[in-house]
């Protein structure tokens, strides 16, 4: 049977059962066409044109980069999502097991800059491998204000479909790649719930990395991958929503 782990650095969680898929290039690899026809409101319109990747990676870490966070706590190493920045509060979104027994905690955010977070900033769902970091803003950052809730997939992505991913493991938005989906919609035992089945490759540091489609919307973030990182699994965008209407509720 296959063993699968969570994508963190520096500390590895063997699992066993079903799990996940991504090809990963770095940040000045990236090279799948795409040759998706286009819709209103597409935030990188140029893939609408069937352009190169590669050719367009200026273009991409420009809209999609400020999103991408890179998350360092004194256990372990791992990639997030830049929810929210209106200049008064961040939310960052993370895997669970990325923040596992964690004592203190940093984000590097896509200009350079630091912020230190706690347990006490920390909220993890109970249910999937979600975690939120919520930070008050003591100081303006050099980022525009983020709101990736505004562009979000209305559905899971179809069997087939690729997705692109921007990972941090070396620092915020620091590698690009594409995966294709095996599953839209797979109950993974080593998790307790559904998760997406991409086709690819994975590499340490990647738990918390956003995954786009071809429109500039955020389809789901990166949780697992298999022993021999050929597989992944991800959390859907729809469920990353739900857990935070269940925190503003609580």
């Amino acid at each position: 049977m296959q063993k699968y782990k969570y994508i963190m650095g520096m500390m590895a969680i063997v699992l066993l059962g079903g799990a996940v898929v991504v090809f990963m290039n770095n940040r000045n690899g990236a090279n799948a066409e795409w040759n998706h026809a286009g819709e209103a409101g597409s935030r990188i319109p140029k893939l609408a044109e069937g352009v190169n990747v590669h050719e367009l990676e200026n273009e991409i870490f420009a809209v999609l980069g400020p999103e991408s966070v890179a998350v360092t706590t004194n256990r372990s190493s791992g990639s997030g999502i830049l929810w929210q920045y209106d200049g008064k509060k961040i939310i960052v979104i993370t895997t669970k097991h990325l923040m596992q027994e964690f004592e203190s905690g940093e984000l590097e955010l896509w200009t350079g800059e630091k912020v230190t977070f706690s347990k006490e900033n920390m909220y993890a769902s109970k249910e999937l491998d979600l975690a939120a970091i919520i930070l008050s803003c003591k100081e303006k950052f050099k980022l525009e204000e983020v709101n990736v809730g505004n562009h979000l997939v209305e559905k899971n992505p179809e069997i087939g479909a690729t997705l692109w991913v921007i990972d941090s493991v070396y620092g915020a938005a620091s590698g690009i790649g594409t995966c294709s989906v095996a599953s839209s919609r797979l109950f993974l035992e080593d998790y307790g719930a559904e998760m997406l089945l991409l086709y690819g490759e994975g590499k340490n540091g990647m738990s918390g990395s956003p995954m786009y489609d071809e429109y500039g919307k955020l389809a789901a973030m990166m949780s697992g991958m298999s022993e021999d990182g050929t597989t992944m699994a991800a959390v859907s965008a729809g469920k990353i929503m739900k857990f935070l209407e269940i925190l503003e509720e609580e």
